[in-house]
C-alpha cells in the first residue's frame, strides 16, 4: 500500500482531497507498490553446418557425405536437402547423404540445411558427378622360349618330310606360251567387298518427371508473433527449383527460393486469408500444394484489479465530505498514462481493468469531489502481465 499526501492544483481549499492509498492485485504481479518483476532473455545461437563433399561419385560405387553440425545452445538439429540425386538416401537426423549411383550423370544444386527450430545455417551449394569407374589393364602374355637340346654324338634324327601345300582353291587361268619359253602365270584373288557400317540407334530424348511438393501449411497465426511455413520438395532428376504463391498475404513475405512464406501480423491484420497456394517448379513442369487458408487472431488479453482506501480529510485538514468517486490512470510507460476510468460514487474501492496486452503496466488514481476538482496523481504501481 502507498499512501501520499497530495497538493491540489485548485485553489479552492475545500476541493483538495487526500490521495488515495493504492493496491493492485494481477497474475504474476507483487501486491506490494511500484515493485517491478524483470526477466532475462537468454541469447539464442543460430547451428553451424561445415564439411566439404566429394564432387565426383563412381558408378557402381558407394557414395558418403555427412556435415558436421553445431549449436551453441545444444538444441536438437534437424537437416533438410534441396535437389537430392534420385539415387541416394538423405537421413534428415544427421545430415547423411548416402547412396549407389548405377547411371553417369551430372547432380547439380544440392545443397543441406540445418534448423534449430528458430535458424537456420546452409552447406554452400554444390554438384556431384556421377562416371562410370575406371577399368583395370589386362595382363600382357608371355611368349614362351624354346631351348635347343645340348649337342650329342650320336646322329641327329632325320627330319619329318614337310606336308605338301594345300593347292589354291581359287581357279586359275593359264594362257598357252606362244613360243618354246616358259611364261609365268599368276594367279589373281579378287579383293572381299567391305561390310556396310551399321546404322546406330536413335539415343531417346531423357524423360523429365515433375518436381514434388509436400507439408502441412499452418493455418492459424496470432497479432504480434511471428508466423512461418515453410514446405518441402524434391525433384527426381536433381533440377534447380523455385517457388511461387498465389493470394499471398499482405503482411507476410515470401522467400522464391526455399518456398517460405513468413511475416509477423498486427492489430490490423486480424481476419482469414483463404485460398493461399504455394507451387515449385524444374523449369518445364510445376507441381501445386492443396489450397489453404490462414486465420490471424487478435493478441490475448488479460486483466488486472485495483484497490485503494478512501481518502478522509482534505489537505487542509478538514474532513471530506463532497467525494463523488475517482478517475483510475494507467499506460505503458512509468507516468505516461495513455488511458482511463470514470468511476462514480464515493464507495468505490475497487476497479477491474480488462483488454490488457502482456507487457508491464502502470497504475495511478485521482480522487474527484462535488465541484469536478481532480487531486494529484496517487502513488503509481505497475505489474508484468504474461
Amino acid at each position: 500500500m502507498l499512501t501520499r499526501l497530495n497538493r491540489v492544483r485548485s485553489k479552492v481549499a475545500i476541493a483538495t482531497v487526500l490521495a488515495t492509498s493504492l493496491s493492485l492485485f494481477a497474475p504474476h504481479a507483487s501486491a506490494a507498490a511500484s515493485r517491478k518483476v524483470e526477466q532475462k532473455s537468454e541469447a539464442h545461437l543460430a547451428p553451424a553446418l561445415s564439411g566439404t563433399p566429394s564432387k565426383v561419385a563412381y558408378v557402381g560405387t558407394s557414395y558418403s557425405f555427412r556435415p558436421t553440425a553445431i549449436d551453441g545452445n545444444g538444441d536438437n538439429l534437424t537437416f533438410r536437402i534441396r535437389n537430392k540425386p534420385a539415387w541416394a538416401s538423405f537421413d534428415p537426423a544427421t545430415g547423411a547423404l548416402t547412396g549407389t549411383p548405377t547411371v553417369a550423370g551430372v547432380y547439380p544444386t544440392i545443397q543441406i540445411r540445418a534448423t534449430d527450430g528458430k535458424f537456420l545455417a546452409f552447406l554452400p551449394v554444390f554438384t556431384i558427378t556421377v562416371v562410370n569407374a575406371p577399368s583395370s589393364q589386362a595382363p600382357v602374355a608371355q611368349t614362351p622360349v624354346t631351348q635347343s637340346p645340348p649337342a650329342s654324338s650320336s646322329p641327329a634324327p632325320t627330319p619329318a618330310p614337310a606336308p605338301a601345300p594345300t593347292p589354291d582353291p581359287t581357279p586359275v587361268t593359264q594362257t598357252p606360251p606362244a613360243s618354246s619359253t616358259p611364261t609365268p602365270v599368276v594367279a589373281t584373288t579378287p579383293d572381299p567387298t567391305p561390310a556396310p557400317t551399321p546404322t546406330p540407334d536413335p539415343v531417346p530424348a531423357p524423360v523429365n518427371h515433375a518436381p514434388t511438393i509436400s507439408g502441412t501449411a499452418v493455418v492459424s497465426g496470432q497479432v504480434d508473433q511471428p508466423y512461418a511455413f515453410q514446405p518441402t520438395a524434391a525433384d527426381a532428376d536433381g533440377d534447380k527449383l523455385t517457388y511461387s504463391i498465389k493470394n499471398k498475404p499482405s503482411w507476410a513475405t515470401f522467400d522464391a527460393e526455399f518456398g517460405t512464406l513468413y511475416g509477423t501480423p498486427t492489430s490490423t491484420s486480424v481476419g482469414t486469408y483463404s485460398n493461399v497456394v504455394i507451387s515449385v517448379s524444374d523449369g518445364t513442369n510445376t507441381t501445386a500444394l492443396a489450397a489453404f487458408a490462414i486465420t490471424i487472431n487478435p493478441s490475448p488479453t488479460k486483466s488486472v484489479t485495483l484497490n485503494w482506501t478512501a481518502p478522509v480529510a482534505n489537505t487542509d485538514g478538514t474532513i471530506l465530505n463532497d467525494l463523488t468517486g475517482y478517475k483510475v490512470f494507467y499506460g505503458s510507460a512509468s507516468g505516461q498514462y495513455t488511458a482511463s476510468v470514470d468511476l462514480p460514487g464515493a464507495g468505490v474501492n475497487s476497479a477491474v481493468l480488462e483488454g490488457l496486452k502482456a507487457g508491464t503496466w502502470y497504475f495511478s488514481i485521482k480522487s474527484v469531489n462535488s465541484a469536478g476538482v481532480e487531486s494529484d496523481y496517487s502513488g503509481e504501481v505497475s505489474t508484468v502481465l504474461l
